[in-house]
């Protein structure tokens, strides 16, 4: 394990939080959606057992998809939530599994949607059966795309329908790729974290790539989801790492759900494979999507900015944020080189509906800004908000002839 200022950091802040240091300042609460305002099983519970997990997700799931070269992939999914409601994909990011997912974000959309939650193809339960190192190394980016796509049709319950799709970090990536390749398949997308860019000359930073092949959560959890008290105040970093904790906490109810089960975990040689598909791949050209498009970051997210530089370019320790991250301004995390937020919107022009929207927290803020972050999405997700965001909107645009 490799110890520096930001593990020493976040260790401090432990200690602090164990002593019961950290005491949230009362917050005013928005507008909820209204099936937010409806309580279920899962609304109030604080503690999370793998039992309660359990019944919140129900059963394991299968379909198989046929991919070209392969044949027949069997994959397990999760469904869940509302069954007459719109339909809603969950994408996770980056070495993760669907087990990643913070189950009070689960239980919220749940009481808004028709849920829907498979792992990324190669890894966890989308895992290659036979062959796996052979496809596993020539995995990219566009087979990911393509095997959300064709998810979404091998699934009884949504072939006749438009799901709308979240990705996390990563996952947000290959979801925006997968409407790009194919736009009929999904209605409105949510970019939770994952960064956007001009496609040419940027690509993942190097150095994210590297914390995420970490294999200690806790080490993870204090780097890439850490807000720098140094740089963004104790009082922002104890409340994220709080939340953090948290998430961290209420997720293991997963994980001790599935103890038994090998095959729903991610292995180190799938890990690494992801990362090497991630690491070469260019930002979309998201001038070619036209699906509604929420766009959200966390405002002190600046620990996994992109890298203007060629994909697959080695990590160098001590590298500087983009100017909008340093001096404790806020991030426009997933901007890459564009450090002007008017510019950002320009990448989207394509879109039917475009917000760029900031919370507070680092790359985990959707578990750490939870109450504010699942309203908007619901509301983008309903076109409750089709001219204002907080920061920005783009309303619907002429096309093109």
């Amino acid at each position: 394990m490799r110890f520096d200022s930001h593990l020493v950091e976040s260790l401090l802040l432990g200690v602090v939080l164990c002593f019961g240091c950290a005491v949230s300042p009362a917050r005013a609460v928005a507008a909820r959606p209204a099936c937010l305002a409806t309580p279920s099983e899962f609304s109030e519970v604080h503690v999370w057992t793998p039992g309660r997990w359990t019944r919140l997700v129900g059963p394991l799931r299968f379909a198989e998809v046929r991919t070209p070269a392969d044949g027949l992939h069997r994959f397990g999914y999760y469904r869940f939530g509302k069954p007459g409601a719109e339909p809603l994909v969950l994408l996770i990011g980056h070495g993760a599994v669907m087990l990643s997912w913070d189950p009070a974000m689960l239980a919220d959309f749940a009481r808004c949607f028709d849920v829907y939650m498979f792992d990324n193809l190669g890894i966890g339960r989308s895992r290659f059966p036979d062959e796996a190192r052979q496809k596993l190394a020539t995995l990219t980016f566009e087979d990911m795309a393509d095997f959300v796509a064709r998810a979404v049709d091998a699934i009884a319950t949504l072939r006749d329908r438009r799901p709308h799709g979240l990705g996390w970090a990563m996952g947000a990536k290959v979801l925006f790729l997968a409407a790009e390749r194919h736009p009929q398949r999904f209605g409105a997308l949510v970019n939770a974290g994952g960064w956007i860019s001009k496609p040419e000359g940027t690509g993942p930073n190097p150095c994210a790539v590297d914390e995420l092949e970490v294999s200690n959560p806790w080490v993870i959890a204090s780097t890439t989801f850490r807000v720098s008290p140094s740089q963004w105040g104790w009082g922002k970093a104890l409340r994220a790492f709080r939340a953090q904790l948290g998430m961290m906490a209420r997720t293991s109810a997963a994980y001790l759900a599935t103890w038994d089960d090998r095959e729903a975990w991610p292995t180190p040689g799938q890990r690494r494979e992801q990362a090497r598909a991630s690491a070469s791949a260019y930002a979309n050209d998201l001038g070619r999507i036209r699906n509604p498009a929420l766009v959200a970051y966390g405002r002190q997210d600046d620990r996994n900015f992109p890298f203007p530089g060629p994909p697959g370019a080695a990590c160098v320790r001590g590298a500087v944020p983009p100017a909008r991250c340093s001096a404790g301004r806020e991030c426009w995390w997933g901007l890459g080189p564009l450090d002007d937020y008017e510019r950002a919107g320009e990448l989207l022009d394509n879109a039917e509906r475009v917000c760029l929207r900031g919370f507070e927290g680092a790359h985990g803020f959707p578990s750490q800004s939870r109450s504010s972050f699942i309203p908007s999405v619901v509301d983008f997700i309903s076109d409750a908000e089709t001219i204002s965001c907080e920061e920005a909107t783009k309303s619907a645009r002429p096309r093109a002839p």
